[in-house]
């Protein structure tokens, strides 16, 4: 993968991670709530557009003739890796594995199906970023 095809997949990828994000800020202000809060799930969507802007347009534009085409590629694996994850956290962070269904007034900031996803992509990350 030559460096103009990264930053074209990239482009692509925050442009999906912005429009989830939008519509996820969009729907948490239209909902009558006393509390509001930001899941988990959205802090991983965050913390792979970081990633992305960071070491695959930053980094490279900074330091343009020593920046390792591999080391990007890998990072940015590890943003796309994050990325995956982040739905599966939605669905755990809202119970939806198992059938019951709790009022939103119940909703806890951290469910136990949300941390289970949580744990095991913090292992696959963990164990990607080692190979």
């Amino acid at each position: 993968m030559t460096f103009n095809e990264l930053l074209q997949i990239a482009g692509i990828l925050i442009g999906f991670q912005i429009t989830i994000f939008t519509f996820r800020m969009t729907r948490e202000l239209t909902l009558k709530r006393k509390k509001r809060w930001f899941p988990l799930p959205d802090f991983i969507n965050l913390l792979s557009v970081l990633i992305t802007v960071i070491f695959v347009f930053l980094y490279p534009l900074k330091n343009m003739e020593t920046f390792d085409l591999k080391t990007c590629q890998k990072l940015f694996g590890f943003a796309i890796l994050l990325f995956i994850i982040y739905p599966f956290a939605l669905i755990g962070h809202y119970e939806f594995f198992t059938k019951s269904s709790k009022r939103i007034k119940d909703q806890k900031y951290l469910t136990s199906q949300e941390l289970i996803v949580m744990i095991i992509g913090s292992i696959v990350s963990i164990l990607y970023l080692a190979i």
